[in-house]
């Protein structure tokens, strides 16, 4: 049982001066998703599309359908005194890999500090519209937006961490930790990934509000030109 509930605005203005003819409209959309309930038992979990890879998403009573499931990163680990003071993965917690947040408390990283960490639905989305015509010339153009949704780059998970496998890497990698480069949130190469820097976590999840423009036009009317009122194919 899914509720969505939300508010559509939408406001047109036109007018004349002279021989120059404008319209602008504005539009904007918000609504609030909302899984209710999944079946009779409250605690119940739908998790999302898997590969080789965990879940990325999760749908649960209480929160938007499909929202983002993971590990919450807190940084690189800089040295060997912050990898000893971290919650470990095993043994694999060292300098140069990521912290992950420990949500339960009990100082070891597994699957039970998985948690929701964004949401795929935006805030709201607006959009702009201005058109104006002067003699036998006319021009418009038209914005459109989305603002407050999170998207997830399941890429990246081979894009940074698959040196093994022959994938190219983006520029940035270039600067990972070392133990001269340690102030960076760019992790250690790694060929067997042990750490698990792959596993879906906020690591990959970006602000996925834009702006752009959607189209642009610009006509010249030629009945004039040509003497006719109007041309059919």
């Amino acid at each position: 049982e899914i509720r969505n509930r939300g508010i559509d605005l939408g406001l047109n203005y036109r007018n004349e001066i002279g021989k120059l003819r404008y319209q602008l409209g504005v539009n904007f959309a918000h609504y609030k998703n909302e899984v209710l309930k999944l079946n009779n038992d409250p605690n119940a979990t739908v998790f999302g599309f898997t590969t080789r890879l965990p879940a990325i998403s999760a749908t649960r009573a209480g929160i938007p359908i499909a929202s983002y499931y993971g590990y919450i990163v807190d940084g690189v680990l800089k040295d060997k005194a912050e990898a000893d003071a971290a919650p470990k993965f095993g043994t694999y917690t060292r300098e140069g890999t990521f912290k992950f947040r420990d949500i339960n408390g009990d100082n070891v990283i597994t699957a039970a500090d998985r948690t929701i960490i964004g949401n795929p639905h935006p805030d709201f989305t607006y959009g702009m519209q201005f058109g104006v015509n002067w003699k036998d010339f006319d021009f418009s153009v038209m914005f459109q937006g989305v603002q407050g949704n999170d998207v997830y780059f399941l890429f990246g998970n081979f894009a940074y961490e698959t040196q093994s496998r022959g994938f190219n890497s983006y520029a940035d990698i270039l600067n990972r930790w070392t133990p001269e480069n340690t102030n960076t949130n760019i992790p250690k190469v790694s060929l067997d990934d042990r750490n698990g820097n792959r596993r879906p976590s906020t690591r990959f999840l970006y602000d996925g509000s834009y702006m752009r423009v959607r189209n642009i036009s610009l006509g010249y009317n030629l009945k004039n030109i040509l003497g006719v009122e109007q041309i059919t194919s």
